[in-house]
This record gives structure tokens, C-alpha cells and sequence, in this order.
């Protein structure tokens, strides 16, 4: 089951989508403007975003960025990932991480709360022509666990 948001301001367009997502046993959220969609992503984790182009109010492209901007930055416990600029502040302080530190730490924070294998995790950081050894994810993570993320 999805959460999904529908943004278009005909109200007949919101219901017919509504109703099938809803057949089809998906939660769903609907807005009439671009305005109350940012105000909906900001409380809540959708995992599909329908968005109309002409509303009032903030047009469906400035919505569109808006959530963007959002969804940029990972906050969880002390730690916020900051995206756009690849850095790492731990309790307000800059950490310093390699790349793949970064990009392996960044992978775990988007998949909180789900067990990942090493397979998983090797072919979302490293990617699937990756040929080393599998035990690189061990080790990158007790790299990670070694670095300031840890000394809190």
C-alpha cells in the first residue's frame, strides 16, 4: 500500500483519482493548490506526489521545487545530511566523510527502518557492476561507526 498525495484544483479530477487509489488500496491524501501540497509534504512522508500545473494560488512547478527543497535534508538524532552540499553536520558541527562514507550513510538514513542485506546495500551505493568483495559494506561500516557520527 502507497501513501499518495493528488493536487488539482478540479475537485473532479481529486475524486476520480481518489477513488481508484483508493480501490485499489493506497492511502490517499488531496489538496486543491500548490500551497497546501508543500504544507502536506511537509508533514507527511508520501510515497507518490500527483501534481497539476495550473492551480491558484503556487502553480504546480514552484510547488513541485518547493517540495524538492524539503526533501533535501535528512535530520535524525544529532545527524543532518545536507544533500545538495554533501556535507554531514553532527550536533551542529561539520563532520568530514569520504565520499563513499557519505553516500553509504545517506543510503541508510533513506532506507530507515528496512532490513537491507549487503547484496542490497552493495548494489545502492556501489552499484550493480560492482565486483569486489561483499565484506566492503562491513567494512565501510565500521569505518562510519569509527568516525565522529559516534562520538556524541
Amino acid at each position: 500500500m502507497a501513501y499518495l498525495l493528488a493536487v488539482d484544483d478540479e475537485r473532479d479530477i481529486v475524486e476520480l483519482i481518489s477513488r481508484f487509489a483508493e480501490h485499489e488500496g493506497h492511502r490517499i491524501d488531496t489538496a486543491d493548490n500548490g500551497k497546501e501540497a508543500v504544507r502536506l509534504c511537509s508533514e507527511n512522508d508520501y510515497d507518490l506526489i500527483i501534481l497539476d500545473i495550473m492551480m491558484p494560488e503556487m502553480d504546480g512547478f514552484t510547488a513541485c521545487k518547493e517540495i524538492r527543497k524539503q526533501k533535501q535534508e535528512f535530520v535524525m538524532q544529532g545527524i543532518r545530511i545536507d544533500t545538495p552540499a554533501h556535507e554531514i553536520f553532527v550536533d551542529g558541527k561539520k563532520t568530514e566523510l569520504t565520499a563513499k562514507e557519505y553516500e553509504l550513510l545517506l543510503f541508510l538514513v533513506q532506507n530507515k527502518g528496512i532490513a537491507l542485506t549487503r547484496e542490497k546495500i552493495l548494489n545502492g551505493v556501489w552499484g550493480y557492476d560492482y565486483y569486489g568483495d561483499d565484506r566492503t559494506v562491513d567494512w565501510q561500516i565500521k569505518l562510519l561507526r569509527k568516525c565522529p557520527l559516534q562520538r556524541r
